[in-house]
């Protein structure tokens, strides 16, 4: 040790050192010979894992002997290697398979973002807790198999974590509850997981072709699962959020939502026919690629904006019954008769219409009867304005101090004389 410490400096032209029963544990000097080829330390006092790391800044190091080491018994000896020799072809006499399982792992921690992947088709083996001593913000871990505890260590430690990615892990997912309060971003996909123990806000949680055992309450801008079985959501007022995208999750009807309701509501491919009513909260409705038939359940909804692409719908009558709709989608379906348009000029506050892909669509005179509906649409519109304005100048000279003199009757009857006055507005007053 003493002399690797003195000549170190002097031997940097070195290319091949064997050094055996010398009972060195330290390193450090030897990364000082930068053109190292090969290095043997069999049969020494080799304990700490950190001290490989001074063997990476020997970059043409292609052969390590190091048997007859403590080190050698390490539980996350493979682990090191790994991340030390992603792109060093070099051969180890305690760990054969290191360049068959380099070609198979990635593994990127630039940043304090770590990326964790498999190369081929094939899921590899990582332990994880092998990063505890790392500050992690971001995990992006897919394709590798990990246990729960692993993975529950993991969040202990990372305490600065602000995004988890867990893909394709073999993995059930027992609890959040360890998860850094950071962590705002969580994706999900080909696990098993049980959505409990998120004690914190969330910007955005999705979970894709999983497997959900069990669920509580969670909070986030927005939710999204895809292509996962929800029959154990029985109430999904649990699921806080402005933006709850439930997609290809089999649904057969509108989810119930006995308290809180989403403002957007995305439930397309999924296999609804006959929409229900939905909370008055939810403003925008998308229903693209269902089997709807019919939106008659789904009149005096107060939706602003309505995506009912790729169904079986035949007719629009029930829109006029929705009167907060100002945007409405029902691309490719099968609506075919003209009289279809009529219906659309009831809604006043519509502003986006399209029909595009149905049979109407293709009709003769097509464009011309939208233009005039939209042309209806506005001229009314803009009457109903004029009016509005011309009763709120009436409702002023009613309340001003000219008639407060005048007693609450003579009120009444002045309104009445002025109503009278002004037939064609009666109706709005």
């Amino acid at each position: 040790q003493v002399f690797l410490q003195r000549k170190c400096e002097a031997m940097t032209d070195l290319v091949s050192l064997k050094v055996n029963y010398c009972f060195i544990s330290s390193l450090k000097y030897i990364s000082l010979l930068k053109n190292l080829t090969e290095l043997d330390l069999r049969n020494n006092d080799i304990v700490d894992l950190t001290q490989l790391d001074h063997l990476s800044k020997c970059e043409g190091l292609a052969i390590l002997y190091l048997e007859n080491n403590p080190v050698q018994h390490n539980q996350l000896l493979k682990e090191q290697f790994l991340f030390l020799f992603q792109s060093q072809p070099l051969k180890v006499d305690v760990y054969p398979t290191l360049q068959s399982d380099i070609r198979e792992t990635r593994i990127d921690l630039m940043s304090n973002k770590l990326k964790l992947c498999s190369a081929t088709q094939n899921q590899v083996t990582f332990q994880i807790t092998f990063f505890k001593h790392h500050k992690v913000v971001k995990a992006d871990l897919r394709n590798v198999s990990i246990s729960f505890q692993e993975l529950d260590v993991f969040f202990k430690f990372q305490t600065s974590l602000e995004q988890l990615i867990l893909v394709k892990n073999g993995l059930k997912i027992e609890q959040f509850s360890n998860l850094s309060q950071k962590c705002k971003q969580i994706e999900i996909e080909n696990n098993s997981v049980c959505l409990v123990g998120l004690q914190h806000t969330l910007d955005n949680i999705s979970i894709n072709n999983c497997v959900i055992e069990q669920i509580s309450s969670i909070q986030s801008a927005q939710i999204t699962i895809i292509s996962s079985d929800l029959s154990l959501v029985k109430d999904f007022s649990m699921l806080i959020t402005e933006n709850l995208n439930l997609v290809s999750c089999s649904l057969r009807q509108i989810p119930r939502f006995s308290n809180f309701a989403p403002k957007s509501l995305n439930l397309s491919l999924n296999k609804i026919k006959m929409p229900k009513k939905v909370p008055d909260r939810v403003h925008h409705l998308n229903l693209q690629n269902n089997q709807i038939i019919s939106l008659r359940k789904l009149r005096d909804s107060k939706i602003h904006s309505l995506n009912v692409n790729e169904n079986r719908i035949c007719g629009l009558k029930s829109i006029p019954y929705l009167n907060y709709l100002g945007q409405l989608c029902a691309q490719n379906n099968p609506i075919s008769d003209s009289d279809n348009i009529g219906y659309l000029q009831d809604n006043l506050r519509l502003q986006k219409i399209d029909l595009s892909e149905t049979e109407l669509f293709y009709s003769p005179h097509y464009l011309q009867k939208m233009e005039l509906v939209e042309k209806y649409i506005r001229h009314t519109r803009e009457s109903e304005k004029r009016q509005c304005k011309h009763y709120n100048m009436m409702e002023k000279t009613l309340s001003s101090a000219v008639f407060n003199r005048f007693s609450a009757k003579f009120r009444v009857d002045m309104q009445h004389t002025l109503i009278n006055k002004n037939k064609k507005h009666y109706n709005k007053l």
